[in-house]
């Protein structure tokens, strides 16, 4: 084992993450973080996996300075470097045209298929298959002067929760086209809409069971 894999390897153990789930967290394949773990002598994913890990990132490529804080420890400068401490949990950013095409999100999706990751705040409750996509479009900028979700906002999107529930915030799909809408869900009657909270865009009847591709658990709203 390398030097850089013990490192690595130690580095796990402190944050408590399996190899898959580091894998998940930076973009790569399970396979790459093993290599890495076993025969690597570096890597050029080095910055993220400190970021996700927690660790100095000066530790991680060279083994100076300490490999990181506990929690009620004072940051150590280690020249100009620090340990940062990793949110929770990270979640992949789709861009909002393969978001339109997540109908079997779970099965299909592979960490490799993002390479920009956003973190997900502690406490916000979501399944391991949610992820953020960035709001095209201003039909959700509201015209009533309620809270409004211009374009480049972001949005946090769990797969996993479907249910037709009136006010819910969704993504669905178009069947004519199968690209992706963010909007406002009503039901009334047993039959599904999607509404737009600016009045210059139109109502869209869909099938819930078929074209919810997921809720919206989170909002990051840039000023619009």
């Amino acid at each position: 084992m390398s030097d850089y894999g013990d490192r690595l390897k130690r580095a796990l153990m402190h944050a408590d993450l399996s190899q898959a789930e580091l894998a998940r967290r930076i973009g790569i394949k399970q396979q790459g973080v093993n290599y890495l773990c076993s025969r690597a002598t570096g890597s050029k994913h080095s910055a993220a996996i400190a970021r996700a890990l927690g660790v100095s990132l000066v530790w991680l490529t060279e083994g100076k300075g300490v490999m990181a804080r506990g929690p009620n420890e004072p940051i150590k400068n280690e020249g100009n470097v620090s340990a940062p401490r990793p949110p929770a949990r990270w979640a992949p950013i789709v861009s909002w045209a393969n978001a339109g095409a997540f109908e079997e999100v779970v099965d299909c999706y592979e960490p490799g298929d993002a390479e920009n990751w956003y973190p997900i705040p502690p406490g916000v409750k979501c399944s391991a298959s949610s992820f953020w996509t960035e709001v095209q479009g201003r039909s959700m900028v509201n015209t009533a002067g309620g809270t409004s979700y211009p374009p480049g906002s972001l949005l946090l999107v769990d797969p996993e929760v479907r249910d037709a529930i009136t006010g819910a915030l969704v993504i669905a799909r178009l069947s004519d086209s199968h690209e992706a809408t963010f909007k406002r869900l009503s039901v009334e009657g047993g039959r599904c809409y999607l509404e737009p909270l600016n009045t210059q865009y139109s109502v869209i009847e869909i099938d819930c069971d078929a074209q919810i591709i997921g809720t919206v658990k989170l909002a990051v709203i840039t000023p619009g």
